[in-house]
């Protein structure tokens, strides 16, 4: 008969709480703009909680098909772009 394992003994309890319960608050919120456009701010707090971290992202649809998913700039002023096309002439 083996001996049970207790690989997480040593572990901080910081490490321990992580790995069952998310403790990230953040607030999402979808805003409705013209041309087809719809706008997301999304803010939550950073790794210290001493701040906010605030994150704006985009998304616009154009009838030919043509469709940007993802417009988003972050607080370091990084930027990602995703785009898609549906629907088009076969022969």
């Amino acid at each position: 008969m083996s001996f049970p394992k207790f690989k997480d003994f040593d572990s901080g309890v910081n490490d321990l709480i992580d790995d069952d319960f998310d403790l990230k608050y953040s607030l999402k919120i979808k805003s409705s703009a013209p041309q087809n456009t719809t706008i997301t701010t999304n803010t939550s707090f950073s790794k210290n909680c001493d701040s906010l971290v605030p994150k704006v992202s985009a998304k616009w649809t154009h009838a030919s098909g043509f469709t940007l998913e993802k417009l988003e700039i972050s607080p370091d002023c990084k930027m990602t772009v995703e785009t898609s096309l549906t629907g088009g002439q076969g022969s």
